[in-house]
C-alpha cells in the first residue's frame, strides 16, 4: 500500500486528533496519507442548523492542532459547503471570517480545498450532514 485516504469531521476533537496522530505514526512509511476534513462552514448559525456540534472557535482550535500534526507525507483537504443566504454584500461570511479564510488559504495547512454551494431549506431540516 502506498497511499491511505480517509474522510473525517473535526468532532469529537480529542478522538480525531488522536486518530490522526496514531495514523501518522503507524503509517509513516507510506508515500501519502490523505485526510479530507468536512468543515462545512464558518457560520455558527449554519453549523447549528445542520447539526454540527461545534462552532467557528472550535474550527480555529482544530486547525491549530492540525498544524502540529501535519507530516511530510500528509495531504490535507478541507471541504467547505457554503450553506445559507448571501448578505447585503453578496457574501456568505462576515468580513472577519472571510479574512480568516484568506489567511487559511495561503497558510501551509491546506493542500487542497473543496467548495460546494447549497442552500438549507425546510425540506433539509432533518437531513444528516455528517
Amino acid at each position: 500500500m502506498s497511499e491511505f485516504s480517509i474522510e473525517l469531521n473535526p468532532f469529537p476533537f480529542d478522538e480525531i486528533i488522536n486518530f490522526i496522530a496514531n495514523l501518522n505514526k503507524q503509517f509513516k512509511q507510506l508515500k501519502r496519507i490523505r485526510y479530507s476534513f468536512g468543515i462545512q462552514s464558518f457560520d455558527d448559525k449554519i453549523l447549528t442548523q445542520i447539526g454540527r456540534p461545534y462552532d467557528f472557535l472550535f474550527i480555529q482550535k482544530f486547525f491549530k492542532s492540525l498544524e502540529k500534526l501535519k507530516e511530510a507525507n500528509n495531504v490535507f483537504n478541507f471541504d467547505f459547503i457554503a450553506f445559507g443566504k448571501f448578505n447585503s454584500n453578496n457574501c456568505l461570511w462576515d468580513q472577519n471570517k472571510l479574512n480568516f479564510f484568506k489567511k487559511f488559504l495561503i497558510s501551509k495547512l491546506p493542500d487542497s480545498i473543496s467548495l460546494y454551494t447549497l442552500e438549507v431549506s425546510e425540506k433539509m431540516k432533518n437531513y444528516d450532514f455528517y
